[in-house]
């Protein structure tokens, strides 16, 4: 179990009434169908009878299959996060409000962010639980400390073995308008960073780069036709550029795409709002490089309990030679077996570098009202390739934080509406008329969402989106 603490007034009350509100919504709607068909067949009938337990199977089959679509629909991607979680390691996590913390090991974080995050981030599921009455808790930073973790070097690892002055300097004094940082915590990357990496990375994965060289023989081939004779080379070429191609993308689907939705839908971003009395999950990336060397990093991607569990690596025989020669070195000396446990200096060495030491620290604030912050544009996509150059309806999705209860002002666009229903606080669903006239290429459409409260206007930063270029152009730089 994570060692959690709390602050401020906290609710200890039940939180599956809304399991239990769901369970009696399920049995009153039996309940009212059951009586509804038993006065539709108040004659005894066997065939009425028949047609009776018909419908009460369908009526149960079809309550059961739509809550699970529905749950399912609505909570996969949760659902998702907080599994690979459970597969991974717990960690110490504090904070203002109610956090659990736990780590997904790299060959999990591989399928669900993609390789190059799982190879150089410690993908960590934080379940952030705000209880308090009447404030919402608004995340600011995310960051581990190692301090107390023997590897880490720190005086203060170093004197819990007796073999550091304590009274070492710490960080120098800050003014009211500066912050310093520590040496032993390591911030996680904001979402935005860690998805520019996967887009990066995206199109030079194995199934991206295959089907790029399969695209390219197909124009070459194309494009030498003349060179060739026969009347089944051309038929050839089509079939393969029109058949074999497509066919092979349906076969072999991109699943980074699903990983980098991922990373914006739970990635750590800043001022990211957990209403009061509710919780919410967000997966902080930490760079593995910052806090491990190349060898440890490799150990920690292979075997990452081995930093959790170190003694369980006394009796384990399949473990990795490297990770034996690792552990090796911790102890000196000493030899590398069960009977080695007895000694008390092995047993403090082991529980040092145990990964159990460093804690997971979440940092914000308390507020009362989300809706009195301006709200922050962080990115707008258009669904589709939309044609601006002529009057028509478009549709997307503005991504920021605390964008709930705003409204969206798209200045270029006409008639704009909100989609409530599929918007959140990090995102907008929205539709807009291109004008009559269209747009002209390369110029730029104005986003903005302003909020009112109390009389008080708060308008967010204007993200301005470039309209394309017209085909074969491209826009001047600005």
């Amino acid at each position: 179990m994570a060692s959690l603490e709390s602050y401020g007034p906290q609710d200890q009350r039940s939180l599956t009434g809304g399991r239990i509100d769901s369970a009696k919504s399920v049995g009153q709607c039996l309940s009212t169908s059951t009586r509804r068909e038993r006065n539709a067949f108040a004659p005894f009938d066997p065939g009425a009878m028949r047609v009776r337990y018909a419908i009460r199977l369908a009526v149960v089959v079809c309550a059961v299959w739509c809550g699970s679509v529905n749950g399912s629909a609505q909570s996969a991607g949760t659902q998702a996060i907080t599994d690979a979680a459970n597969k991974g390691f717990k960690l110490n996590a504090s904070g203002p409000v109610r956090v659990g913390a736990g780590l997904i090991p790299a060959r999990i974080s591989a399928r669900m962010f993609g390789k190059g995050i799982a190879h150089n981030y410690a993908a960590v599921e934080l379940t952030v639980s705000n209880k308090n009455h009447d404030s919402a808790f608004l995340i600011h930073s995310i960051y581990i400390d190692y301090g107390d973790w023997l590897l880490s070097g720190t005086s203060r690892a170093l004197s819990a073995l007796g073999v550091a002055d304590t009274s070492t300097a710490g960080p120098a004094e800050s003014s009211a308008v500066e912050a310093t940082t520590e040496e032993s915590q390591v911030a996680s990357t904001e979402y935005r960073v860690a998805r520019g990496e996967a887009l990066d990375a995206q199109q030079w994965n194995a199934r991206n780069w295959a089907m790029r060289s399969l695209t390219l023989l197909g124009v070459v081939a194309t494009g030498s036709e003349f060179a060739f004779t026969g009347p089944n080379v051309a038929k050839g070429i089509g079939a393969f550029t029109g058949q074999v191609v497509p066919a092979a993308g349906t076969f072999w689907p991109d699943g980074s795409i699903a990983q980098i939705d991922r990373i914006s839908d739970f990635g750590f971003r800043t001022n990211k709002v957990i209403p009061k009395e509710s919780s919410d999950i967000v997966v902080a990336f930490f760079p593995l490089e910052r806090f491990l060397t190349p060898g440890l990093k490799k150990i920690f991607i292979k075997s990452p309990a081995v930093f959790f569990l170190p003694v369980a690596g006394l009796v384990d025989d399949t473990l990795d030679s490297n990770v034996r020669a690792m552990l090796q070195k911790v102890i000196g000396d000493k030899k590398l077996t069960v009977e080695s446990l007895k000694d008390k200096d092995v047993m403090s060495v082991l529980n040092g570098i145990s990964m159990n030491r460093i804690r997971v620290k979440v940092g914000g604030v308390l507020v009362i009202d989300p809706d009195a912050i301006p709200a922050r544009i962080d990115s707008v996509a258009f669904d589709g390739t939309p044609d601006f150059s002529k009057a028509g309806a478009v549709t997307g999705t503005v991504s920021g934080t605390l964008l709930s209860n705003g409204v969206l002002e798209i200045d270029g666009l006409t008639d704009v509406k909100v989609d409530t229903k599929n918007s959140t606080d990090a995102s907008l669903r929205f539709t807009a008329a291109v004008p009559t006239a269209g747009l002209k290429p390369c110029s730029n459409v104005t986003f903005d969402v302003k909020k009112t409260k109390d009389g008080k206007n708060t308008t967010s930063n204007s993200y301005q989106y470039k309209v394309p270029a017209a085909a074969g152009a491209s826009c001047p730089a600005s």
